[in-house]
């Protein structure tokens, strides 16, 4: 937020709680996106990333297919 730099966070409707958490941490800097997006459409989104963080799961390997920089945070 300090570097001006913008989030979009997004999940299952299960997770809305935990993703509201995050952005309100970020403040006006976060977007929520929570389930409704297709597969296309999430990779759509991470084709037009500068770069992913997520977790080890579907769009971090989405990201790596799509050459898109990646964070991938392991438990």
């Amino acid at each position: 937020r300090e570097q001006g730099v913008r989030f979009l966070i997004t999940g299952s409707p299960s997770e809305q709680d935990v993703v509201e958490v995050i952005a309100d941490g970020l403040g006006h800097a976060a977007r929520v996106r929570i389930g409704g997006s297709s597969l296309a459409e999430l990779a759509a989104l991470i084709d037009l990333a500068p770069v992913v963080l997520t977790n080890n799961t579907g769009p971090a390997h989405l990201a790596a297919a799509l050459q898109t920089p990646v964070v991938d945070l392991y438990a």
